[in-house]
């Protein structure tokens, strides 16, 4: 095992992106920093201190920038060397996970006020103008997902609902069309995922899933600190799984790398990022 000394400080990390075609994966944290790391090395590749804690991030698909959504309501964009380019300050409270599309035309923010607003981009000029927002969600957003075409928008939400929003109008639908095709799937809700939920376990013990992308398994991340592989789709209760441990508090995010070498996953309190060589 490799262990960098070099991590976040104090408070938690919550966010966590992977590049789209390098083996390089960013982190995000309440110390109010984000952080590049390498994970070949494994190594911290770069570090930039920002205004507000960090709860999420999401690099555009062709890594040109990294959306960083914090705890004021703001959400930064940064270059690949960690230059802030834009700044977007239009929610009243912290913005909870931030997404692009497939496509990299428009920039999703799902914040804890039960709304997600749509942005389109421009990366060449670093311009993203809203241009559209879905209000009163029945929760806040925990989790969002691209389907394949760029327009439509899964939701996760607190109150463990999911609805499915139109990009780029922002229309609401209480289900997603049938036979949706997902660019990513990180959410927690769904019949495909039945069996991620261990026996007598609350609405809030599995807190973050990533569907590998060449393969038919799921990881999870949970409360009790440990690291699942599940096979995908797992559609029946209870289902088998390999279980791995190393985080001392709640795991709060896995991702798999875009060709599926590592997965990284991130523990809230014991701010420490784990990246696990695979062979899926």
């Amino acid at each position: 095992a490799v262990v960098s000394t070099q991590s976040h400080g104090s408070g938690e990390v919550w966010g966590l992106a992977v590049h789209p075609s390098k083996q390089i994966a960013a982190t995000a944290s309440s110390d109010k920093s984000v952080r590049l790391w390498d994970l070949a090395g494994p190594a911290m590749e770069g570090a930039v201190t920002i205004k507000s804690a960090a709860l999420c991030a999401d690099f555009h698909p062709n890594g040109s920038h990294l959306a960083v959504g914090c705890l004021d309501g703001s959400v930064l964009v940064l270059s690949p060397n960690l230059q802030q380019v834009h700044s977007i300050r239009d929610n009243c409270k912290q913005v909870q996970v931030v997404r692009f599309s497939p496509d990299g035309k428009v920039l999703a923010v799902g914040s804890d006020d039960a709304a997600v607003s749509l942005y389109s981009v421009t990366p060449v000029s670093t311009s993203y103008t809203r241009i559209s927002v879905c209000k009163n969600l029945p929760g806040s957003v925990i989790q969002m997902d691209w389907s394949a075409d760029s327009l439509n928008l899964v939701v996760s939400l607190s109150t463990y609902e999911t609805v499915c929003i139109k990009s780029p109008e922002g229309y609401k639908s209480d289900s997603p069309p049938p036979n949706l095709l997902l660019h990513s799937s990180t959410g927690v809700l769904g019949d495909s995922l039945v069996g991620i939920w261990p026996k007598d376990s609350s609405k809030f013990d599995v807190n973050s899933a990533s569907v590998a992308n060449g393969s038919n398994i799921v990881a999870t991340g949970d409360d009790f600190g440990t690291v699942k592989l599940f096979e995908y789709p797992s559609r029946e209760k209870y289902a088998k799984h390999k279980k791995y441990f190393g985080h001392s508090a709640h795991v709060v995010g896995v991702r798999f790398t875009h060709n599926d070498k590592y997965l990284v996953s991130i523990g809230g309190e014991d701010s420490c990022v784990f990246v696990w060589e695979t062979d899926v």
